[in-house]
């Protein structure tokens, strides 16, 4: 009874994972905006250009890759991350 409770667990995991994912991916309808809300938001055209685009941005963060060639991530200290992410956060707030 263990090893199906196991097996239970794990595929409903895998699910909830899949759903979870697909839904990120999944087009937005453009209807009920507010003033300002989309302006600094991504959009994507569906699964494969959501995975297309995650493919790169985690080639510049785990492997130091952009087309191939070397990024240099040195310059980017922790306190240039906390300025960066203060300065997107008050954009975004405010639409700068």
């Amino acid at each position: 009874m263990k090893g199906y409770t196991t097996k239970a667990h794990a595929a409903l995991t895998v699910i909830i994972f899949l759903l979870l994912v697909m839904g990120c991916a999944g087009k937005k309808a453009k209807d009920g905006e507010h003033f300002g809300t989309g302006v600094n938001h991504p959009t994507f055209n569906g699964p494969g250009d959501f995975f297309g685009r995650l493919a790169e941005v985690n080639s510049i963060l785990f492997l130091h890759r952009l087309n191939g060639e070397p990024v240099d991530m040195d310059w980017i200290d922790p306190a240039f991350r906390e300025k960066l992410c203060l300065t997107l956060t008050i954009n975004n707030h405010c639409v700068g």
